[in-house]
């Protein structure tokens, strides 16, 4: 059985997602990013133009921070 490396990028990307859907789970952690994120206007865009859910707020505030 052949196992291949992850790169940091991909595992940065799992620690993220991981931390994301960590967040979504809690209901008070939850509300706390959804006040932040309601209260932006006008909403962060994603890489194609199009304004961040909640999820994609979350996943970006993650990201940065792993």
């Amino acid at each position: 059985m052949k196992t291949t490396q992850l790169t940091p990028n991909e595992i940065r990307f799992i620690l993220a997602v991981d931390a994301t859907w960590t967040v979504l789970r809690q209901p008070v952690l939850t509300k706390i990013y959804h006040d932040e994120w309601a209260s932006l206007y006008p909403r962060p865009l994603s890489a194609d133009g199009k304004e961040l859910t909640l999820y994609g707020f979350v996943f970006n505030i993650m990201y940065q921070e792993v």
